[in-house]
């Protein structure tokens, strides 16, 4: 959703030209001055390294059912205040449930700024199959292509669909669960009625593992040609022992409300549930033809290795760093557990800390495993990195595989440099090369070397000199910006205050009646400024006991996605650019809200929602 903190941000160069235009010509040059300074001090703070534009595209999820939405976001690095990408490709498998709603946002990282412009938007497949999000074209830059699985609607789901609120849950299908393998559940909540005070049992197993993959999706399905939501939850789980697994069945519980016909005061009160029941699997043990070594369970998993140093260039007493890089799917990266390295000759070798991260995805846990090892050449000569062979089991094909690396044969020089052949210089022959060695380690396949004394003082008189520049450049920045703050404090009380739609206001009204008739008078004929000043009237004076003060909180809590689109559409009229503004119908929105007014039931404190009970604000 668009907030109103981004909307201002866009605000302020229409807000500038609309004062340039109304504005003596020696203080437009006074404006053109100040944008000079900026330009100059924006110059002095680019980093060297100048950064290409971006335009990347991103779903928030790439597997669904028929008649389900996913939510698109189109992305732009830097942020641009003009112009929007064309969408019409996207309509010839999707359908634009809502928006694109535009945001833009600025952050700051350890002195480092970036912005971008962000475009979201709320898609539902028309079709079954495989799918694609085309590549978008815009400002020179191209997207890159997605592809969507729709999955058909299952039978669960179709049969349960004449209820209020059910489950359907969905087990990744295995030829054979094995202990610590992952299981892959997937546990959805459909509802068709708001409610409040909910409560959903969290998913614990006995004898295994739980963990949730990511956090809750929440988002809307067509059942029937009625628009259900659905609460969706993954979670990988991970059997500790042999035998039957019991999943236990999971339970929701809310109350909910109802309307009675087509009279939106009648509404009634009840209790609705829904409750899975428990699934059992059969959980199989370590096969007897698994070799003697620790038990991988994966989807796949692959062997690779990288060398600091070009193999060819190796010399004595020269430290190397291997990293041995070991990549899962369906598998967390904690389990992996490497076999003890074989000592080469001629070879010492120091194994590091290792390092792992996991990453939750459409088929559960891909992982990734990293072991460094220090290694230091001690003779000149053959070395041979002996062949190693990692077994794991394919849970998809059911059988034993092997990652492997083949031998390495290396050829090591004698190193002119050193004293000794046997040892580098500082180094005892148990003892692992330490980080203030670094200046012998090599790193992106360029080997530094302190050999030379003289290139070593002129690169630390190039990074002084480089560092004494950086702090004039500060300084001159500095300087600039407090000069323009002088100025802009001066130009800001000497120019005459505008009246734009941005700052429009209404008088507060002191009763709810008066401030909805006030509302009702802007929506009729006022402008789009009347309209948002007082329609946060209304809030102020009707609304705000409930917590909702703000526009961007009525949208968060209305429930109606028309509403909200007119809200945002509201936004948007109010502080776009002429020719990128959104045209909005002041008789729909005030339709649209005395619906959802009526909904609220004023004289009964508010239902709630499934949104408000499961995400809190």
């Amino acid at each position: 959703m668009v907030n109103q903190r981004e909307f201002r941000l866009m605000a302020r160069p229409v807000v500038a030209q609309a004062q340039a235009k109304a504005t003596p010509a020696h203080q437009r040059g006074t404006a053109r001055s100040l944008h000079s300074l900026w330009l100059l001090l924006a110059l002095l703070l680019i980093s060297p390294r100048l950064l290409a534009d971006s335009f990347t595209a991103s779903v928030d999820r790439s597997q669904l059912s028929e008649q389900e939405t996913l939510q698109l976001t189109l992305t732009h690095d830097p942020q641009i205040l003009f112009g929007s990408p064309d969408l019409s490709a996207i309509r010839q498998d999707f359908e634009i449930v809502q928006g694109p709603n535009r945001m833009n946002s600025m952050r700051s990282v350890n002195g480092e700024s970036s912005s971008r412009t962000e475009w979201t938007l709320t898609l539902m497949p028309k079709r079954t199959g495989a799918l694609t999000i085309p590549a978008i074209e815009f400002k020179g830059e191209r997207s890159q292509p997605l592809t969507i699985t729709v999955k058909p609607l299952s039978d669960s789901v179709r049969e349960q669909a004449s209820q209020q609120a059910f489950f359907d849950i969905q087990l990744d299908q295995q030829p054979e669960y094995y202990v610590q393998g992952q299981i892959l559940y997937t546990e959805k909540l459909y509802y068709r009625v708001n409610h409040r005070d909910a409560n959903l049992s969290e998913l614990q197993v006995e004898d295994a593992r739980v963990e949730m993959l990511g956090d809750p999706k929440h988002y809307t399905s067509m059942i029937n040609g009625e628009r259900v939501g659905v609460y969706e939850r993954r979670y990988v789980i991970y059997p500790e022992k042999a035998g039957t697994l019991v999943i236990p069945g999971q339970r929701f519980q809310a109350l909910g409300i109802v309307q009675n016909g087509n009279d939106p005061w009648d509404r009634q009160r009840t209790m609705i549930s829904a409750v899975t029941r428990p699934l059992e699997l059969e959980i199989s043990p370590i096969p007897a033809n698994y070799p003697a070594a620790p038990w991988l369970p994966a989807q796949q998993l692959s062997l690779t290795e990288q060398f600091s140093a070009d193999p060819t260039q190796w010399q004595v007493g020269e430290p190397i760093t291997r990293t041995l890089i070991i990549r899962t799917e369906g598998m967390s990266a904690s389990q992996v557990v490497l076999p003890d390295l074989p000592q080469p000759a001629g070879m010492k070798q120091y194994p590091d800390q290792s390092e792992y991260q996991d990453t939750p995805g459409e088929h559960g846990l891909s992982g990734q495993f990293q072991q460094a090892i220090a290694m230091v050449p001690t003779a000149a000569g053959t070395v041979v990195l002996p062949e190693m062979r990692l077994p794991w089991w394919n849970t998809h094909t059911n059988q034993l595989e092997y990652a492997t690396l083949p031998a390495r044969t290396v050829t090591v020089s004698a190193n002119p440099a050193q004293t000794s052949p046997s040892a580098p210089s500082g180094m005892t022959a148990n003892q692992p090369p330490s980080q203030s060695s670094a200046t012998n380690t090599t790193l992106n396949n360029t080997t530094l070397s302190n050999t030379n004394p003289g290139t070593t003082m002129a690169g630390a008189a190039t990074t002084q000199g480089m560092t004494t520049i950086g702090i004039i450049g500060w300084v001159v920045a500095l300087l600039l910006l407090c000069s323009h703050l002088l100025l802009l404090y001066w130009w800001k009380f000497r120019l005459p205050q505008p009246t734009t739609q941005a700052n429009q206001t209404v008088n507060r009204d002191k009763t709810p009646s008066a401030s909805w008739a006030t509302l009702t008078r802007a929506c009729n004929q006022g402008t789009m400024g009347e309209i948002r000043a007082a329609l946060l009237n209304w809030l102020a004076t009707e609304m705000a006991s409930s917590g909702i003060s703000r526009i961007d909180q009525l949208a968060s809590r209305a429930g109606d996605p028309e509403l909200v689109r007119s809200l945002q559409q509201l936004d948007a009229s109010l502080y776009a650019p002429e020719n990128d503004r959104s045209n909005l119908d002041g008789k729909q929105l005030l339709r649209q809200l005395t619906h959802w007014r009526q909904q609220q039931g004023r004289t009964q404190a508010g239902s709630g929602s499934l949104h408000d009970s499961l995400y809190p604000s």
